[in-house]
């Protein structure tokens, strides 16, 4: 039997609400739905639709209760009403009932998709609507014109090319077992279009999205819930958009500080002894690192997992053990997943007080364990409040030893059919689980840290943003796979997330030398670096030569952690993360619309990672003068370039016009202190850095540019500055708050000069 469609047709009345309009419509069949229109803010409208009448608005994503009303303008005529704000139109045509959203220009950003039949009047795409299958489960439709340009991106982290137009997918998170199909741990229904829009489907519930794939014209979704609620964001560039997206879903915070360092990670450490050799190891070679992770076998065998409990004949004395890797400026990760083995004491402590997920008898649901020699597990229920508080509790004694944070693995197993605390259905809790299983580790974390909480989680949905950081999974050590990591990674963050890391080495199998190092390129110029997998994946386990590359990208980037942090930090202000893809900045630019194995670090860095040992990397400039990191060679945008790539270099441009803040070489992040401050100058005309730290005020920098002189201040800094100015001829005289610099450095092209400052510097440089 076929479904039956009920697509809506026109509207028989309107109501105009305080702060919104009602529409009663009629669909093709005869029968009623409700519509309702509103502006939570001046560039945001919201529509909800469902057949007969609707509920009250609800806030299964959203950060507020009750979300801001904006006031609107309403026009009717005979063939419809126009509801608009300063930035939003929205034209309601009565009959055929249509929805046609302009910006303030007057310019086409999105409109409801009714016409697109064969010529023998079959439809196309699902319109405005919903379909009823024979059992009775409902699917609510919106279908949009695409035209012939648009790109549509987001979506989660989806392992596929960033531009997914022309996909047919289901939004339903999943384990996926790999980093290589259009499965997701992090789907996010949230997407943005190229022509300046935005859309955030506010359900939980399965969502099956067609972007073009039946018909090239048409794109939609179809939501498995009681009601179709959507935000449409309007008529701004990607930041913007991400921003007011926030506004709706939550910022993501800043994670703090030491966790921007390197993470060492196996699959998986099975003693003190042996984390206690890695640490010393990683002090004797001279290759910094913050964090090293305990996966599973912290708390035994897999029985064992996961109860929260150190087994203690293979770690004696964790407190001790974690003391003394403080000592020597380590920090300690442990793993953990939602899910309770049958039959150990916290699981007869769970099931007793009622904290997990029932099955239909009133009995813990039960699925099965993922390991060799794991019983049943148990889900913790998050949709209690009880069992939340429950679970923070149980993290508090190791907190209490000195664990730093927690790697919250799994999360996409909430049973559909499980019956749960609050009442909400098992299919509307399943893709929302990730965000209250994270929420609730992140918030214990934060009280112990005193406000810099996080975690490292796997499965997500739209909010998790909330609670960083967010790795990519398991992923195969293949080339292939870390690309196509990569591209997850990118469509994450234009989903709204800041934060976002992965397996140095590949998850899965040995890790091929070459491979290794590329990986390493990628992750060390990531938000987060992390080298994990089911064999060793320190530097040393390979050979020499890994090893020597290794050590200098990564003592790199703890040079780089001044630039790494402030970039970061900025991130909610600016609408900028700090690993994100070029059409974030240069959305005018066609070319960047399909780009995702490149990517901007921050203002100042486009990297280039190699998926080969070796090769020539084809590498597009956006507009403006670009300067190669190694040789300082001047490339101009916009245009394509070929890089080699041997097998120590990663392709990495700077800016022209960039500062570069770097401080000393460091074993681990505040080691030493900011001094000297090292500023790395590519000038053009003028330029500006904001550098934030966790405990110091912040610094201003700027300069000034002329055809014969350069005039830089910092302003809030104490201490020596070191600067490196590229492409300038040979100074002839140099100026430190007025007084005459006596000696500095000119060789190839770079000035080096260094001087004491003391709250405020000036120098000027004159050539």
């Amino acid at each position: 039997m076929t479904e039956h469609r009920s697509l809506i047709r026109r509207w028989l009345a309107y109501e105009r609400e305080v702060n919104a309009a009602r529409f009663w419509t009629e669909t093709q069949t005869g029968e009623e739905a409700e519509v309702e229109i509103s502006f939570p803010y001046p560039d945001v409208v919201r529509l909800r639709m469902a057949p007969d009448r609707l509920g009250p608005p609800r806030n299964r994503l959203l950060v507020a209760d009750g979300l801001p009303a904006f006031g609107f303008t309403f026009a009717a005529d005979a063939q419809g009403l126009t509801l608009s704000t300063p930035f939003l139109h929205v034209r309601v045509a009565r009959d055929p009932w249509q929805v046609r959203v302009t910006d303030g220009q007057g310019r086409l950003l999105f409109v409801q998709r009714t016409d697109d039949v064969t010529i023998a009047g079959q439809p196309e795409i699902t319109t405005f609507g919903w379909e009823t299958d024979p059992q009775g489960g409902r699917r609510l439709h919106e279908a949009f014109a695409l035209t012939p340009d648009e790109k549509l991106y987001g979506f989660g982290e989806r392992f596929v090319p960033i531009n997914q137009r022309g996909l047919r997918f289901v939004a339903w998170t999943t384990d996926t077992h790999s980093t290589s199909s259009q499965r997701s741990y992090k789907p996010v229904p949230f997407f943005l279009s190229n022509r300046g829009w935005a859309l955030l489907i506010h359900s939980t519930a399965r969502i099956h999205f067609d972007l073009g794939y039946r018909s090239t014209i048409s794109a939609g979704f179809g939501v498995e819930d009681e009601e179709l609620d959507y935000f449409l964001i309007g008529g701004a560039r990607p930041p913007d958009l991400l921003r007011r997206y926030w506004d709706l879903t939550g910022t993501p915070p800043v994670p703090p500080k030491w966790s921007f360092g390197f993470w060492s990670s196996r699959c998986s450490y099975r003693s003190r002894a042996e984390v206690e050799e890695i640490a010393a190891e990683y002090r004797r070679r001279g290759i910094p690192c913050d964090v090293i992770h305990l996966d599973p076998y912290w708390m035994g065998p897999p029985g064992r997992w996961c109860t929260l409990t150190w087994d203690e004949e293979a770690f004696p004395n964790p407190a001790e053990m974690i003391a003394r890797l403080r000592q020597q400026g380590f920090r300690l990760s442990l793993w953990e997943n939602p899910y309770i083995p049958y039959g150990t004491p916290l699981y007869e402590e769970g099931a007793a007080a009622g904290y997990f997920v029932r099955d239909e008898g009133g009995e813990p649901y039960l699925i099965p364990g993922w390991a060799e020699g794991m019983p049943p597990l148990a889900v913790v229920d998050f949709t209690n409040p009880e069992a939340a508080a429950w679970w923070q509790e149980k993290h508090r004694p190791l907190l209490a030893q000195g664990v730093a944070v927690f790697k919250t693995d799994f999360g996409e197993s909430a049973p559909a059919g499980g019956r749960y605390h609050d009442g909400t259905p098992g299919e509307q809790v399943h893709n929302l689980y990730p965000l209250l299983y994270n929420r609730t580790v992140f918030q214990v974390v934060d009280e112990a840290s005193q406000g810099r909480g996080m975690v490292w989680a796997r499965a997500a949905t739209a909010g998790s943003q909330r609670y960083p950081v967010h790795w990519g999974g398991d992923s195969r050590a293949t080339f292939d796979h870390m690309a196509a990591s990569l591209r997850g990674g990118l469509n994450l963050i234009l989903s709204g997330f800041a934060y976002w890391s992965h397996d140095i080495g590949g998850f899965i199998h040995e890790s091929d030398p070459a491979l290794y190092v590329r990986w390493a390129q990628l992750g060390l110029f990531s938000s987060h670096a992390r080298a994990h997998g089911t064999t060793p994946r320190e530097p040393w386990a390979f050979d020499e030569e890994v090893e020597a590359i290794f050590r200098r990208y990564v003592r790199l980037r703890y040079r780089l952690l001044p630039y790494i942090y402030s970039c970061a930090a900025r991130t909610a202000e600016t609408g900028r993360p700090l690993m994100r893809p070029l059409l974030l900045d240069y959305p005018d630019d066609p070319t960047t619309h399909t780009l995702d194995l490149e990517y901007l670090f921050g203002d100042a860095f486009l990297v280039a990672p190699v998926f080969a040992p070796e090769a020539d990397v084809p590498v597009y400039l956006p507009r403006g003068n670009w300067i190669d990191y190694w040789t300082k060679a001047v490339h101009a945008g916009p245009g394509w370039i070929t890089r080699h790539a041997p097998l120590d270099l990663l392709p990495l441009f700077v800016r022209e016009g960039a500062i570069i803040p770097m401080g000393p070489e460091m074993d681990y992040v505040d080691q030493k202190p900011l001094d000297p401050l090292t500023l790395d100058l590519y000038p053009a005309g003028e330029g500006h850095f904001l550098l934030l730290d966790e405990e110091a005020p912040p610094v201003e920098i700027a300069y000034q540019m002329n055809h014969d002189a350069l005039e830089l201040t910092v302003e809030g800094y104490t201490g020596q500055v070191e600067v490196l100015i590229h492409g300038l001829p040979e100074p002839w005289e140099v100026r430190v708050n007025g007084a005459p610099l006596a000696a500095w450095d000119y060789r190839d092209g770079q000035a080096t000069l260094t001087f004491p400052t003391e709250k405020r510097g000036e120098l000027t440089v004159r050539f």
